[in-house]
């Protein structure tokens, strides 16, 4: 059990998600009520969908290594549950719960591809990301722009700008295109999760990989349906499709909480990431711990900082390699980290044999962010050697 400022932490990181799980769902029914008052069983499973992405994010939050996976998956929960300020169909709300639903999926989407970190790892992924931006957002605002409210099933009076008004052959057009763009963008989505998974290591194929591909098909179902609700659409059916959309797509966002759950509230422990290593960076951390080794060792670690990600996945590779070393052997141990500008570099070095099984561990967390991890032994001795992306 954790204890003094471990226990104090692991408290409030509790009481954090028990309050956001209250707020954000509280806040779903609130959003929908005059939809939910006729329809309070499909209230459940949107709430939920919107309190888990929300707590599982505050989870994620709590750590720096993953500080901008949690602010992206809170924000999905938090637009999920603005979405559903269509259903009051006056003033501003409808405008305001349109583009809540096109940021709730990019939100999601770009949480869900920079999991469990901090960045984007390759081109396509920041390809995604920019062409969701433009094609959700872009393509919610230029909806408004050219169309009157009555044909995207709201009241005539509410309040929805339109410059560019189109007749409405053009329009039922316009929406033909802007759809084929809407459902490019989580097949696109399913391509990166395939892609992802089969680099995936064997425990995060089998916990994060479903989570993806979930939330991926999940996506590309709502947006298949979607040219079924232009064809002049009521509020009705708006919210119908919508609240059916979070009932089926709640098993992944549950999925997430669990993985989030089980690595943050042990993450918060000291064997994972120790304090030092986020206030004196690796140095620090590796001095601190080559200095409970029972053997003669040598340290050379860069002074300068790394994405936090890439840190932990680094120290717990090396870390989980220095402590397999076996007590009956005390031949000394030179640990080097390097970086060559786009990779850290770490090696250790000893006569003494290494478990491999024992250094298995850190080398998922490093091969989850595209990194490698290779143990050669021979007679000379052990050298392993672990190359994580900077970030």
């Amino acid at each position: 059990m954790p204890v003094g400022p471990e226990r104090s932490a692991t408290a409030r990181l509790i009481l954090s998600a028990a309050v956001t799980t209250l707020v954000v769902a509280a806040g779903t029914v609130a959003a929908g009520w005059p939809y939910w008052q006729h329809h309070r069983l499909g209230a459940v499973p949107n709430a939920g969908v919107a309190a888990v992405l929300a707590v599982a994010g505050v989870l994620l939050g709590a750590q720096r290594s993953s500080r901008r996976c949690g602010l992206l998956l809170t924000a999905a929960g938090g637009f999920s549950a603005l979405t559903w300020l269509i259903s009051w169909d006056a003033a501003v709300l409808p405008l305001v719960g349109g583009i809540s639903q096109s940021a709730f999926w990019l939100a999601y989407g770009w949480g869900l591809l920079i999991y469990p970190g901090n960045a984007l790892r390759g081109r396509w992924d920041r390809w995604w990301v920019g062409s969701s931006a433009v094609v959700l957002l872009l393509g919610q605002a230029a909806t408004v722009v050219v169309s009157r409210p009555e044909w995207n099933g709201f009241a005539p009076d509410v309040f929805w700008p339109a410059p560019l008004l189109l007749d409405h052959a053009d329009f039922v057009v316009f929406m033909k295109v802007l759809t084929v763009l809407y459902v490019a963008v989580p097949a696109s989505f399913v391509l990166l999760a395939l892609a992802r998974v089969r680099t995936y290591p064997g425990l995060d194929r089998i916990t994060a990989g479903p989570v993806l591909l979930l939330a991926g098909f999940t996506a590309l179902v709502a947006a298949v349906t979607y040219p079924d609700l232009m064809s002049g659409p009521t509020l009705g059916q708006l919210e119908d499709a919508i609240a059916l959309q979070g009932a089926s797509s709640i098993a992944a966002p549950c999925a997430l909480l669990v993985i989030c759950a089980r690595g943050e509230l042990a993450a918060i422990t000291d064997a994972l990431r120790p304090a030092v290593l986020d206030e004196e960076g690796l140095g620090g951390a590796l001095a601190a711990l080559t200095a409970t080794l029972d053997r003669p060792s040598q340290l050379r670690v860069p002074p300068e900082r790394f994405d936090p990600a890439s840190e932990r996945a680094l120290y717990l590779a090396l870390a989980s390699t220095l402590r397999g070393l076996p007590a009956s052997d005390s031949a000394a141990v030179r640990v080097e980290v390097r970086t060559d500008g786009t990779s850290i570099v770490g090696e250790v070095t000893t006569l003494a044999p290494v478990p491999t099984e024992r250094a298995q561990v850190g080398a998922d967390h490093v091969r989850a962010l595209g990194g490698s991890f290779a143990v050669h032994q021979d007679a000379r001795g052990t050298t392993a050697r672990v190359t994580v992306p900077c970030g």
